[in-house]
């Protein structure tokens, strides 16, 4: 059963004035089998997350009235991003009982790499009073920074020792191969766009310092003319047409020889695709044709049928580069989930580290 799974990375809090001496924790607001984390990590954590979600999410706005409206029935958006932050500082606290149980170890490499990275946020800073006074506008100081960062390093080393290749629930292949039938789709699409590409005095498209295609306006002619384009494509192809030979009539980009295969899409392919054409091919079938408008283009979409995975090929599996990694992902979740269950929770001190109330992070801490 396809599903559609957005893997967000989770890291880091609030603000509560924090003096800049001492490595207090704060009051215990997460428990787990004698393992404590304090209020003051938690909501830097938290305070961190709300930054990766505004930094990536261009429609989310840090307002009241937004986080209170509805995700989906019975959930508001702030409900929906609290879970997750939860969840994953969860991970975070199981890691450490879990580094001991294991008795691994830090390297040497590893912690020198940590305090040359806060040795740089204090040059970028000024001094370390300067980032102290930064960082306590997030409920923590230097010496908590360095404890929140061995935190999350411990739970790498967890992570690797349990999924790596030979650790005690390393991916299988009959799970690599269940994830693949489980969450991936097969398309062919035509591009119409929008947007005018807009190329240089050699015929070659022109780049921003981001490295994204420059694109001007159409006139309102042009773009008549484009949607009647993505009109008569998507009739075409929704009445039998030929998909081939369409793309290579209709579509503004032709991938049909670069990827003569189709190409694979699935939730982890949501930064290349977009949530619009992620979501259509979660739920359609192979055959279908539909018809995805984003901002800068429309795309008629076919899909495939999935090609089994005992037949994949080279070109199929560099596609696929990542899909072990994806189904350790996977594995790793379901895990976590089963253990976090034993977490004990002040709910009411989470109450106010919601993503609705708290002061997002900074963009220099990361």
């Amino acid at each position: 059963m396809k599903k559609i799974k957005v893997i967000l990375t989770l890291l880091l809090t609030f603000s509560i004035l924090l003096a800049s001496c001492g490595v207090s924790s704060g009051d215990t607001i997460m428990e787990y089998n004698g393992e404590k984390l304090g209020e003051r990590l938690y909501s830097f954590w938290a305070a961190k997350f709300k930054r990766n979600i505004l930094n990536l999410y261009s429609d989310v706005e840090d307002k009241t009235d937004y986080w209170n409206s509805e995700y989906k029935s019975g959930i508001t958006v702030a409900e929906f991003f609290d879970d997750l932050i939860e969840s994953q500082i969860k991970n975070y606290l199981i890691s450490q009982k879990l580094f001991k149980e294991y008795n691994l170890k830090l390297s040497d490499e590893i912690i020198q790499q940590i305090d040359d990275d806060i040795t740089e946020k204090i040059e970028f800073s000024g001094s370390r009073t300067e980032l102290n006074e930064e960082l306590a506008e997030m409920g923590i100081n230097i010496e908590l920074l360095r404890e929140a960062y061995i935190w999350q390093a411990k739970h790498d080393a967890v992570y690797n020792y349990i999924f790596g290749h030979g650790g005690p629930m390393e991916a299988t292949s009959e799970q690599i191969q269940n994830y693949y039938e489980s969450n991936y789709s097969l398309i062919d699409y035509i591009v119409v766009y929008k947007t005018k590409l807009v190329y240089d005095e050699n015929g070659n498209l022109k780049y921003d310092s981001e490295g994204n295609v420059v694109t001007e306006e159409m006139t309102k002619a042009e773009a008549a003319e484009a949607l009647m384009k993505a009109d008569e494509a998507f009739m075409l192809a929704d009445g039998g047409e030929d998909f081939t030979a369409l793309m290579k009539e209709y579509s503004d980009y032709d991938l049909s020889e670069l990827y003569s295969r189709g190409l694979f899409v699935s939730a982890n392919e949501l930064a290349t695709y977009g949530y619009g054409i992620v979501s259509a091919v979660q739920s359609g079938k192979p055959g279908e044709v539909y018809r995805v408008e984003e901002e800068a283009a429309y795309y008629i979409i076919k899909e495939r049928e999935l090609t089994s995975f005992e037949k994949l090929n080279d070109e199929d599996l560099l596609q696929l580069s990542n899909l072990e990694s994806y189904c350790i992902d996977e594995l790793y979740s379901q895990y976590f989930s089963e253990l976090a269950e034993s977490v004990k929770t002040d709910d009411d001190k989470l109450k106010s580290f919601s993503i609705a109330v708290i002061k997002a992070s900074p963009s220099s801490i990361y």
